[in-house]
């Protein structure tokens, strides 16, 4: 049994069973005849089996032409081993400059003392003698001498009157400097000839164009 609905009438808008032929209020005729779609014709039998031997065909010729290509390709003779890289040659070490050893600076030296105008001194042969400086001062006369002996280095430095033969010690010392600093002042003496304060004496007022006099024989 077929199903009833209801639908609008196209040209009332008024509802009709779908069973009906016309509209009950309008008289608008429904057209309800069935439509029957003709099956599709099936393909004739011979079309089919032209196209299924041309699709073989074709897949032949491809699978031929797959075939001499992948034997082409085969190489010929045995496949030979396969070749292990040979290890790449240890790189050998750069031989590095050494710097050049730093000279050794000499360890420093003192300046050498000037030694002056020598000396000679009878009473005294094992040592030499020099005068540094003499200087003249009034009326008296400043020597500073150096003296190299057995016993070692040794300066002194003498004020000597050189009219009346009389000196004395000023400094004394194992260094130049030592001649600089103040010493004890002593009362003036006497020179006696052949000592070792005449020869000084007698060189360093000769030194400051006076005469060594009044020494005491």
């Amino acid at each position: 049994m077929a199903d009833i609905a209801l639908e609008k009438c196209p040209a009332c808008g008024h509802l009709v069973s779908n069973h009906a032929s016309v509209c009950i209020k309008c008289g608008h005729p429904f057209d309800r005849t069935a439509k029957v779609t003709a099956p599709p014709l099936a393909e004739p039998a011979s079309t089919a089996n032209k196209r299924t031997r041309g699709f073989l065909w074709v897949a032949g010729i491809f699978g031929a032409i797959f075939l001499i290509g992948a034997l082409a390709k085969r190489p010929e003779g045995p496949a030979s081993a396969p070749q292990i890289a040979a290890p790449a040659p240890e790189a050998s070490p750069t031989p590095t400059k050494s710097s050049p050893a730093a000279p050794i600076a000499p360890a420093p030296v003192a300046p050498a003392t000037p030694k002056g105008t020598s000396v000679i001194v009878p009473s005294d042969p094992r040592a030499n003698y020099w005068i540094l400086d003499a200087r003249k001062t009034g009326s008296t006369v400043q020597i500073r001498s150096r003296r190299e002996g057995p016993s070692g280095v040794s300066f002194a430095k003498r004020e000597v009157d050189c009219a009346n033969g009389r000196f004395r010690y000023l400094s004394e010392g194992d260094t130049l400097a030592d001649l600089d600093k103040p010493g004890a002042q002593f009362p003036m003496g006497l020179l006696l000839e052949g000592s070792i304060s005449t020869v000084i004496s007698r060189e360093g007022c000769k030194g400051v164009g006076l005469t060594l006099r009044g020494v005491q024989r």
